[in-house]
């Protein structure tokens, strides 16, 4: 059995709280480091999953992908660290359901192109290496 896992929590950012995603590559235990960090509600990943039509377990502040299969969890899970990277810099609610659309569509090519873009500039820089591939994203399918 392959998990995936997102930890919901809250961070207290000049006098007002945000949501935060953690991505773990398996089940987290107290020291483990994400793979990747968002800012991001769990409501929007929660509606891309669904889009995706993809089998999660929700226990609260930690959503659970599990299967049998590790090809199948991975395209699911590497197109929603896709999703938040690019949501944690979009306002506007028309922005994010198109967002959503391009996600669910998006070919597995291209998916994997952008996921391993954020992923390595996470490693290097954190939230503003992120910020830089979010800007080339949205510049380039017009969100």
């Amino acid at each position: 059995m392959v998990f995936r896992t997102i930890v919901f929590s809250k961070k207290v950012r000049k006098d007002r709280q945000v949501d935060i995603a953690r991505f773990y590559l398996f089940l987290p235990s107290p020291r483990s480091r994400p793979l990747f960090e968002a800012k991001v509600r769990k409501g929007d990943i929660v509606w891309v999953l669904r889009g995706l039509r993809a089998e999660y377990e929700d226990k609260g502040n930690t959503i659970i992908l599990s299967s049998d299969d590790p090809h199948s969890i991975d395209k699911v899970f590497r197109r929603i660290i896709l999703f938040s990277g690019i949501r944690q810099f979009l306002n506007e609610s028309s922005s994010v359901e198109s967002l959503i659309k391009l996600t669910i569509n998006l070919p597995e090519f291209e998916v994997l192109f952008w996921f391993s873009k954020l992923i390595n500039l996470y490693e290097i820089e954190k939230y503003w290496g992120v910020l830089s591939v979010a800007k080339a994203f949205r510049q380039l399918y017009g969100i």
